[in-house]
């Protein structure tokens, strides 16, 4: 079709900030908020000016393809098989979640033969964000069918509670890390299940050349023939990661439709929040369920910008005593450095911890 034709999928970005190469965080990156990714939008895929449904002609074409590439897969004997050390697996990582201020992170892997590369990519994996919701979840039930047969795929959810105590504690653990962390961890699961893992595609966190060089120097030791390839929009080139992509989207979806508020009262469900700032949903939901003394509940992550300016906007300031003890009682480096012979001890009773300096 022409690109002026009816029938052509226009796809729409609403409030999507650019990120430039200046803003590329690196691995040892002290950046504690995910300012880029806040200002992001979801992707809405539109189609004849109507958003997608299963109704949708391309989601019925879509049913149908998938429908013939797992009966084609039932007529294939080849199963994965992790005894089988001479049939070389790629898995891919992807994550769901950066940016949003609220629900959680979700990462996910996805694991097949090479030589079923061609067949299982026929299911129509891409970015999970440029993909209907709809067809998402499509795409997601085909692979639960043949999970562990032909495919395997893992998802690791972060709360918003994890990554904000890590980004918040005083040696500061940053999204950057966490993600290295999670995906290394996911990286290592496929592994300890046995089977040959010939190669990684990740999604990058960062600048892609640090986080490449960082997996082959944790894994080349126990696995000197693993090769890793991290690289910008990996969702989109190559098929594992798109794969990886659909179940860590899906799965954030679906916990946040199925979130089940810990605190008392009521709150507002967060179905059908994109989570992003710039989202007007997202906004009205942040305006109208914030407490006065306690915030928010643990649904929202307390280390973002965005839900930093609105807590002080909205809640009285505070000033805790433990704080001002410690202030009090903190000897700097300077004072210790003008009195060379000194020898002082000081303690934080706070902590019940007693320590000695010596010059």
């Amino acid at each position: 079709s022409t690109p002026n034709s009816k029938t052509q999928t226009e796809i729409s970005i609403s409030n999507m900030s650019r990120r430039t190469n200046s803003k590329v965080m690196s691995q040892t990156s002290n950046v504690t908020m995910a300012e880029e990714d806040e200002e992001m939008s979801q992707v809405e895929v539109i189609e004849d000016g109507e958003p997608v449904t299963k109704d949708s002609a391309r989601v019925i074409a879509l049913k149908e393809k998938i429908q013939n590439v797992l009966d084609n897969l039932e007529s294939i004997t080849e199963r994965l098989d992790t005894d089988k050390k001479d049939e070389e697996c790629e898995l891919g990582i992807d994550e769901a979640g950066r940016g949003p201020v609220l629900g959680p992170m979700v990462y996910g892997s996805c694991l097949w033969n090479v030589n079923m590369r061609k067949t299982l990519a026929k299911l129509g994996f891409a970015d999970s964000k440029q993909v209907p919701e709809v067809e998402r979840e499509l795409m997601f039930e085909a692979m639960k069918k043949i999970q562990n047969k032909h495919l395997y795929y893992e998802v690791k959810s972060l709360s918003p509670e994890e990554l904000s105590n890590g980004m918040l504690r005083k040696e500061k653990y940053n999204l950057n890390l966490i993600s290295h962390d999670t995906a290394i961890r996911l990286i290592q699961s496929a592994l300890d299940l046995g089977f040959n893992l010939t190669h990684c595609y990740i999604d990058t966190v960062g600048s892609p050349d640090v986080y490449q060089k960082k997996l082959k120097n944790h894994f080349e030791n126990s696995y000197p023939n693993l090769k890793f390839t991290v690289a910008s929009k990996a969702d989109v080139k190559y098929p594992v990661v798109s794969a990886a992509s659909i179940c860590a989207k899906v799965t954030r979806d679906q916990e946040l439709r199925e979130w089940n508020f810990r605190e008392e009262g009521a709150f507002d469900p967060l179905t059908g929040l994109s989570g992003y700032p710039g989202d007007v949903n997202t906004k009205n939901w942040l305006t109208s369920n914030c407490d006065p003394v306690f915030g928010y509940p643990t649904c929202i992550r307390f280390s973002w910008k965005t839900c930093e300016k609105l807590l002080e906007a909205n809640c009285p300031k505070r000033e805790w005593e433990c704080d001002q003890d410690e202030d009090e009682n903190q000897v700097t480096l300077d004072q210790l450095l003008k009195n060379k012979n000194l020898k002082r001890s000081f303690s934080y009773e706070s902590m019940k911890l007693s320590c000695q300096v010596t010059l």
